[in-house]
């Protein structure tokens, strides 16, 4: 029987019988690493890429452009 664990609760790892692992909010909270993030350092923690297309027409002039703009976690 799976139990939910409420904001207050501290419980242990609890192992289920079909392998799920049950966490305390408390452990769960020590794997999070909090990070300030600037101007100067957010490329530690992100990748940026940009990358256009083309569309033609049956003539292979070009007839627009669409900028893709992608933000990354690392």
């Amino acid at each position: 029987m799976k139990e939910k664990l409420s904001m207050n609760d501290t419980k242990e790892i609890k192992v289920e019988q079909d392998g799920t692992k049950t966490i305390s909010l408390e452990e769960f909270l020590n794997h999070i690493k909090k990070v300030d993030i600037t101007t100067e350092n957010w490329k530690e923690y992100f990748e940026f890429e940009q990358t256009t297309e083309e569309t033609k027409n049956p003539f292979g002039e070009v007839t627009g452009l669409r900028t893709h703009r992608n933000y990354y976690n690392r």
